[in-house]
């Protein structure tokens, strides 16, 4: 030590490398989603505001493996990219948990987004097939036109020209015997299994996705609602926080 140094440094701060209790699931997220939604079966998913429903993981799981095996029938492998444009409802994270289990890439669309903005990202995606609610389907046909991108459209809700989404909730005899494609993602969170969210966000924003990720590995529910103002968020809150525990 020269003459310039001090003897003793005090106040530094510093970031310590604490090794963490993790394990990664090398089988992936969707068989991490597929394994939590049986063994929370019994919990609420989704309480459904708009329709004063309750939705239970075990009939989560079933419409979200009745998705995927029709998508596997519809060929879409991991080379290409389901897209979702939707608000939120009952189905509407049923082809992004559906995905999942088949390592296939989810890009999401909020229906309120200009169609500048649509159709930029449509031409950088360019998706096989897209779940759309009515209310934004002019919206990704002139999209669709603009990029000259080819892809199938799915309904959620009643079609003339197109597919409707309630196809995809037919039974299905390998529904019993199916099971999630491997891949390598993470495993565990710190919710309370008995927590119930609020969140307005559609699957565009990433938080709707961590918040639909966590609710599914914890077995929490989470309130599903189209639109959000201040007077229904207090009643919301008032009308399910006694779920929470």
């Amino acid at each position: 030590m020269n003459g310039d140094e001090p003897e003793e440094v005090s106040n530094i701060n510093c970031i310590i490398d604490v090794p963490l209790d993790f394990e990664p699931e090398h089988r992936g997220l969707g068989y991490l989603y597929f394994s939590n939604m049986k063994k929370y079966k019994h919990n609420i998913a989704q309480y459904l505001a708009d329709t004063n429903e309750e939705d239970t993981y075990q009939d989560l799981l079933k419409r979200s493996v009745r998705t995927a095996l029709e998508l596997k029938r519809r060929n879409i492998t991991r080379d290409d990219i389901v897209m979702i444009c939707s608000y939120n409802h009952k189905n509407s994270c049923i082809p992004f948990i559906a995905s999942t289990f088949l390592r296939v890439l989810v890009a999401s669309l909020d229906p309120t987004l200009s169609l500048m903005d649509t159709t930029h990202l449509m031409n950088e995606v360019k998706p096989k097939i897209i779940f759309v609610v009515p209310e934004a389907l002019k919206l990704i046909e002139t999209s669709l036109n603009e990029t000259g991108v080819d892809a199938e459209i799915v309904v959620f809700g009643n079609s003339d020209l197109y597919a409707e989404f309630s196809d995809f909730l037919q039974p299905d005899e390998k529904e019993d015997n199916f099971i999630p494609e491997s891949a390598i993602m993470l495993k565990n969170c710190g919710m309370d299994v008995n927590a119930v969210e609020l969140t307005y966000a559609s699957l565009y924003w990433i938080s709707a996705v961590l918040s639909l990720s966590v609710s599914i590995l914890c077995g929490g529910g989470r309130v599903v609602c189209r639109y959000s103002n201040s007077k229904m968020t207090w009643f919301l809150i008032e009308k399910y926080k006694r779920w929470a525990r």
